[in-house]
């Protein structure tokens, strides 16, 4: 076939969807658009009324190119004539097949049916919103005639048929050529099994395989003529009763397929509806008989001929493999597809469903072997069963049984007898376990195990598994193990019934196996109960059956422990779906409470019906596990609390019923406990009205028992300060109703209540001894109105001298507050002994909860100092008092601590007749100045406190403060006067140019006065200062107390206003701060910057723009319109604290760097002083030293840098020959940098007067080049010198050689220092260089014993001679210790560059140890080389241990 189209649904399914997808064919269609374009072949099909006469032909005229002048079609094999084909050959363009219905929308259906659109009408039609509006356009249309032999057209077909959507590969027809109705009628119903006929000899006759069976069947029974399944019943019925017979059997394809047509049927029925055993269906032979249905045209029951051939006849799973894999090994392809299997599978189901569900028969079980688990039929009970059916169902069932050990009976025997599979009939079965390598007897027992199991799946009461389980103990014990586990799970599936229960309870006594966790776990986990005809009491009482006997009792196993709590929880603790109780939803509240009542109420009879089952109680784990589920449940947790508590209260008698299992009582009334917390935890008071209403309304035990643990777990009665704090439960508790409750003194609430009436009752008898103690005392003034009522309803009086205990402790306390005052205060500052006083203090503090009220008030009797302490105890803050006290303390004292007596006799009374006479001064005014000065040091607040002080502990006519206040004010404003003043002068001074040339300025005289007034100010008395400051407060007035400080700090740092005051232009300045801020790092020099920023933004207005002033007195109002902050003030500190770094950066960073550069230069030639310190560091050698700043050697190099490119001028700040003084820096510095190479190479080279870090050349500003250039001469002569010295030294002293020079200067400084252990610990592992074998102690005293050692500390002696005298101390040391030397074996004199090869090929031999190179360098300039050299061969530097260096000095 020319077109392009999938016909192996398989590979659709493998590539498009899910191959185990039970209904693919909808789907299918939606993934891809099955109609055809281009050439392709189609086939019509067409049913006619009657057979044609002789020379007459059927043809297919249509409106495609390809069908104007009509198609001929051919008779079929079968149909009595009546069937026509054809197979045109269609040539449909792309752009028309789209456009024709727009894929499987325009068909109605797509391919799901097998075709989109059928002749004769459509299904329905899609293609989007548009096709709603508008009818498509028609692929093709066509219509059907019959032609005689001249070709005239006979008979024509009344309809003409359109294709809507894609062009498909079959299309069938019902011929309309007769006219009538009853003609039509009769081909309606015998059309399509004439279809079926036909397409089914196709198949048997090997026209068609299987798939294409389907791809054809499929199209037909979607056209209008063919969509009733009884049609397809009378075909196949026909077929089995006329032509095949019952029991011919038929070739297996042929029954898939029959079942696969079915299968179609059944796949629509279940997605309508789903048979099951209540459904009302009439099932009978047949498909003529009509199922009761009020508009009679319901479809019939299936065929029960059909049903039973195919039961007979369908293959075994492995039937259909073994056939799968034989045509797959002859490469015939697939027989069967996944669509063929899915169809062919529901229509076996179908067939099971019909015998088993409408005839009550067991015939179907053989399809066990061929149904997937998923399609079996849902299992029927006789408990649901009625009279006739019941009985049917039943004795089916024994049938079944007897029937299926009957045949393992029969084979027992064939295997006895030897014969085997072969002999029993079944030779391919036999066949194919031989060729597949299987024992036939395996293959039989797992035949025989399928049934068993089938027979206890669908077992359809508790009498047939007894049963059932006899005969296996009969005839298969063996099999015993296997088909338990079956039974258990039908007991879990069956709906029990008045005589199934009967029987189980007969079955549990007489079979052993019953009694097992797995039983019990059956029972429990029932599908379909706990229900009205098996409750939940009659559950628990078959697990208890189940469980124990008379004898034993078993403790429940975790999976049984596991499946009662999942019950439990399942059916009492779990929430109703349609109800949902949150806080918003209850709107009547009994409701739901009457809700939650019963659903504790039944979980409770639930939790003890369970609990009553001793198998759940015997271990304290499994116990405590099932009730930590009753704690789960829903009307625990979800419900308001307080409502939870309510149903609780409510239920007591049925909680007190489950006091038969003491745990479970327990834990309910632990349970509403918690409610009691949970509720007042919510609460927003610690004690929650409704929750108190609820647990007081009236005495009952569960009650006594939930306010008794609620008392305990919140302390309530713990001491009478929780008694007190607990008054809403007390004054319940202890009221007559409760106090007189019957059976409450039984109980420990009953205790709770004596020891709480006790409390009371004994406090308030210490109140009125005056031996309660301060604690209790403290508790109950606090809660006094709660304790007197109380005491009331335990005592029925009030209690009494609470008001005088109330004034005892309160003098007590005010005394103990004064003495700890007075010691801690006036004592610890006066250096006054109060040892016994700080006894007294800690002896209360220790005792003072416990001590009695008598003995409190008695404590202080005694003390000398008792009368004192309220006079001193208001003094503890005032600052003027405490000088005074120390100054008194200080003239009185001796030269130990004061005694108390002394105290008492004369420091207080003098302190007292000072302190009264400063107040009598203060308040007459006679105070002078100077010795009231503190009245202007302290802040206003704490003088105004002074005065107070000295106003209420000092004897006065009347009250002075308010004058004395205004007094004071005006002194505090003269000594403002007298410091503001001269500074406004002398701003005035510095400021002159701001203000205009005037001969007189009035304020400016006003401010001299003051000067010349008050100079000796402190002088004047306090009550003359009123008038003095009178005369001067206007002016001094204009500017706020915070701008007076302002301008006072102003005046002592003047040159920040002068420096402003030269950089008036915004611009300039800003310019200066940019360049300048980057140049340092310093925060606090940066802080200075923002602040001289703020500070010049503050004053701009004062000094740029409105100047000149006419006066001061103009300079002030300006300054008076500036707005004031601390900010502001800080600022300008920060400015003058930091004044004179910021103007060094700022001055210096503001040049150009050529111009900074000669600065420098200026700076160093004049101030400079040069370093030149002993370091390996070329950086770390020269520093020159500047009484501003220090320069690096970096420093001075870029400094020489920028002066060597910059043109020098002659004169800088009256410094005149700048050439020349660059010209001698570029010599000095020349000179310097030698130098520190030359002092480098002597500290290189060990000499014994370089040390690290010294400095061992000072050059300051007066030191000449000539000077500079003959040391740097002396010290490279003795750079020299020791290079020979060194040389000469190894040559005569063997043993030096043993060391490097910087190891040599380390014994020659540390040698001297033996004596010390750790300088001898760093000599000694230097010592063993040399001898591996010498001894610790003869070395270290040979050291100390030889004369060269104080030749080494020796201060006047050269560094030369100090080496010879280390060579010939180690000589004396290893006199007889023997050289180490190394052979150097095949080593001849030759160049540098065959010596580094010799060496390096005796590494390539693979030498094992620490390779060793010797080099022998006639020049310095070699060593270079042979490194190099060794480095190429090797591709590695060689370590120093690695390499020796040799020179015609070497030894």
């Amino acid at each position: 076939m020319a077109a392009e189209y999938v016909e192996d649904d398989d590979l659709l399914d493998g590539a498009y969807g899910d191959a185990n997808d039970e209904f693919p064919m909808e789907r299918r269609g939606e993934r891809r658009a099955w109609g055809l374009t281009g050439p392709a072949a189609v086939v019509f099909s067409v049913c006619i009324d009657a057979p044609l006469q002789t020379g007459e032909t059927v043809f297919l005229k249509g409106s495609l190119p390809e069908l104007h002048e009509g198609v001929p079609m051919r008779v079929c094999d079968t149909g009595n004539g009546r069937l026509w084909q054809c197979t045109v050959q269609l040539n449909i363009p792309a752009s028309v097949g789209g456009a024709a219905g727009g894929g499987p929308a325009g068909g109605g259906g797509g391919a799901g049916h097998g075709i989109l659109g059928v002749l004769g009408g459509l299904a329905g039609l899609g293609g989007g919103a548009s096709s709603l509006h508008r009818t498509p356009q028609p692929l093709f249309e066509v219509g059907y005639s019959v032609r005689n032999a001249a070709g005239q057209t006979v008979k024509q077909d009344d309809t003409v048929t359109s294709e809507p959507g894609h062009l498909q590969q079959f299309y069938y027809h019902r011929a309309r050529f007769a006219s009538g109705g009853g003609v039509e009628a009769a081909s309606d119903t015998e059309a399509f099994p004439l279809f079926v006929h036909d397409e089914i000899h196709l198949l048997q006759s090997g026209t068609t395989t299987a798939r294409e069976f389907l791809s054809r069947f499929l199209p037909l029974v979607a056209a209008p003529f063919a969509k009733r399944r009884s049609l397809l019943d009378r075909a196949l019925e026909d077929l089995i009763l006329n032509h095949w017979g019952e029991d011919a059997r038929p070739p297996m394809i042929t029954v898939i397929a029959i079942a696969a047509t079915w299968g179609y049927f059944r796949r629509q029925q279940s997605q309508n509806l789903t048979l099951t055993p209540d459904m009302p269906v009439a099932f009978g032979q047949g498909s003529n008989q009509k199922s009761s249905g009020t508009d009679g045209d319901r479809e019939p029951s299936p065929s029960l001929v059909v049903c039973k051939w195919i039961v007979r006849h369908c293959p075994a799973r492995s039937d259909l493999q073994e056939e799968e894999e034989e045509r797959h090994a002859d490469r015939d392809g697939h027989l069967f597809s996944h669509q063929l299997n899915r169809y062919s599978q529901l229509g076996v189901t179908l067939a099971a469903e019909t015998l088993y569900i409408g005839d009550k028969t067991f015939d179907w079980l053989k399809l066990l072997n061929f149904l997937p688990e998923y399609l079996l039929p849902t299992p029927l009970h006789a408990s649901q069963c009625q009279g006739e059916d019941r009985d049917r169902l039943i004795n089916s069932f024994r049938g079944a049984v007897n029937q299926v050990f009957q045949g393992f009976r029969d084979q027992q025997a064939l295997r006895v007898a030897g014969v085997g599979a072969a002999a029993s009939g079944d030779v391919a079965a036999a066949g194919a376990a031989g060729a597949a390598g299987q024992d036939p007897n395996e293959v039989e027992r797992s035949k025989h195990e399928l049934l068993l199991r089938g027979l206890c799946l669908f077992c359809p009461s508790i009498n047939g598994l007894r049963g059932l389980y006899a005969r296996v103990m009969e005839d298969c014990p063996a099999l015993l193990e296997t088909v338990i586990p079956w039974i258990n799970n039908r007991i879990r599936s069956m709906h029990f019934g008045a005589q199934d229960k009967e029987d189980l309870k007969s079955m549990i006594q007489d079979v052993p196996f019953m009694h097992s966790d797995d039983t019990a776990i059956q029972l429990i986990t029932s599908q379909h109960h706990p229900s009205a005809a098996f409750t939940a009491p009659e559950i628990i009482e078959f697990v208890k059956l189940v469980t124990q006997t008379r004898d034993n009792v078993r403790p429940a196993g975790p999976q049984l422990q596991a499946a009662i709590r999942r019950w439990l929880i399942r059916y009492y603790g779990r929430q109703p779906v349609d109800r949902e109780y949150r806080k918003e939803d209850k709107q009547d509240t009994k409701i739901v409470k009457d809700e939650i009542r019963e659903a504790i109420r039944k979980a409770i009879m639930a939790w003890q019906m369970v609990l009553s089952v001793r198998c759940f109680t015997q271990e304290e784990e499994t116990l405590r596990m099932i009730l930590f589920e009753l704690s789960q449940a829903y009307f625990f947790k979800d419900p308001e609390p307080l409502l939870v508590l309510g149903c609780m209260l409510d239920l007591e008698p049925e909680i007190k019923q489950a006091g038969s299992v003491k745990r479970l009582e327990k834990e309910l009334e632990r349970i509403a406990i918690k409610a009691v917390r949970d509720a007042r935890d919510v609460s927003e008071t610690d004690h929650s009205e409704d929750v108190l209403q609820l647990v007081f309304e009236t005495p009952t035990p569960l009650r006594f028992n939930i306010i008794d643990s609620f008392i305990t777990c919140t302390n309530a009665a713990a001491d009478l300060g929780k008694i007190l704090s607990n008054e809403p439960i007390w004054s319940r508790l202890l009221s007559k109703k409760w106090l007189d409750a019957k059976n409450i003194k039984d109980c420990q609430l009953g205790a709770t209540q004596s020891t709480v009436q006790n409390t009371l009752n004994t406090h308030a008898h210490q109140l009125r001894l005056g031996t309660i103690q301060l604690m209790h005392l403290r508790t109950i003034l606090h809660f006094k109105q709660v304790y007197e009522q109380l005491v009331m309803l335990t005592s029925g009086e009030k209690p009494s001298n609470i008001e005088e205990s109330e004034r005892k402790l309160a003098n007590f306390d005010t005394e103990f507050k004064h003495l700890r005052t007075y010691v801690k205060l006036f004592c610890a500052a006066g250096n006054i002994e109060a040892v016994q006083l700080e006894h007294l203090i800690e002896d209360i503090r220790l005792h003072e909860d416990t001590m009695e009220l008598n003995v409190a008030v008695m404590k202080f009797e005694g003390l000398p100092v008792r009368r004192d302490l309220p006079w001193l105890y208001p003094l503890r803050s005032s600052e003027v008092f405490q000088t005074m006290w120390k100054e008194t303390v200080q003239k009185t004292g001796g030269q130990g601590p004061l005694k108390q007596e002394i105290v008492v006799a004369n420091v207080i009374p003098a302190a007292r007749r000072q302190w009264e006479s400063l107040a009598k001064s203060v308040e007459t005014g006679q105070a002078i100045l100077k010795d009231i000065r503190w009245c202007v040091d302290l802040a206003w607040n704490e003088v105004y406190h002074e005065l107070c002080l000295l106003e209420s502990t000092a004897p006065k006519q009347s009250d002075w403060v308010p004058e004395a206040v205004e007094r004071t004010k005006a002194m505090r404003l003269a000594a403002k006067l007298r410091e503001w003043a001269p500074s406004m002068l002398h701003l005035r001074d510095v400021l002159g140019e701001l203000f205009k040339a005037s001969p007189t300025d009035a304020c400016v005289e006003e401010l001299r006065r003051v000067v010349r007034e008050y100079e000796h100010m402190w002088e004047m008395n306090l009550g003359s200062m009123l008038d003095r400051v009178a005369p001067f407060r206007e002016t001094i007035g204009k500017l706020k107390e915070p701008m007076q400080d302002y301008t006072i700090a102003m005046a002592k740092h003047d040159r920040s206003l002068q420096w402003l005051m030269q950089h008036a232009s915004t611009e300039e300045f800003n310019r200066l701060i940019t360049l300048c801020r980057p140049n340092t790092d310093d925060s606090i020099i940066l802080a200075a910057i923002a602040s001289l920023q703020q500070t010049r933004t503050f004053l701009a207005s004062v000094l740029y723009e409105n100047v000149p002033y006419k006066d001061l007195l103009a300079f002030l109002t300006e300054l008076a319109n500036l707005d004031m902050d601390e900010n502001v003030h800080e600022s300008l500190l920060s400015v003058h604290k930091s004044f004179d770094p910021m103007l060094d950066l700022l001055t210096t960073h503001s040049r150009s760097p050529g111009v900074r550069a000669c600065y420098d230069l200026k700076k160093i030639h004049e101030k400079g002083e040069f370093f030149v310190i002993c370091s390996t560091k070329d950086s770390e050698q020269l520093v020159c030293k500047t009484p501003t700043g220090e320069f690096n050697y970096e420093s001075l190099a870029e400094l020489r840098r920028q002066l060597l490119m910059t043109d020098v001028p002659n004169e800088l700040d009256g410094a005149t020959n700048l050439p020349a003084m660059l010209e001698e820096l570029v010599d000095k510095l020349q000179l310097l940098e030698e130098y520190g190479r030359c002092t480098m190479e002597l500290f290189t080279l060990g000499h014994f007067a370089f040390v690290s870090g010294q400095v061992v050349l000072q050059v300051d500003s007066s030191k000449t080049v000539d000077w500079l250039s003959k040391q740097l001469q002396i010290l490279q002569q003795k750079l020299v010198d020791w290079q020979t010295a060194v040389d000469d030294a190894r040559g005569k002293h063997y043993f030096l050689n043993y060391f490097t020079v910087r190891e040599l200067f380390f014994l020659r400084k540390n040698l001297p220092d033996i004596k010390k252990p750790p300088v001898w610990d760093l000599i000694w592992p230097l010592m063993r260089v040399v001898d591996l074998t010498a001894e610790e102690k003869i070395i270290n005293q040979r050291i100390k014993e030889d004369e060269h050692l104080q030749t080494l500390d020796g201060s006047g002696i050269d560094e030369v001679s100090k080496l010879n005298a280390l060579g010939m101390l180690l000589g004396n040391l290893f006199t007889g210790a023997r050289p180490v030397v190394r052979p150097l074996n095949g080593l001849r004199p030759a160049q540098q560059q065959l010596q580094g090869d010799l060496l390096i090929r005796s590494m390539q031999q693979r030498e094992q140890g620490v390779p060793v190179f010797v080099c022998c360098a006639d020049e310095p300039s070699k060593v270079t080389e042979l490194v190099l050299s060794i480095y190429t061969r090797r591709e590695r530097v060689p370590e120093a241990e690695e390499l020796l260096l040799c020179s015609s000095h070497t030894t």
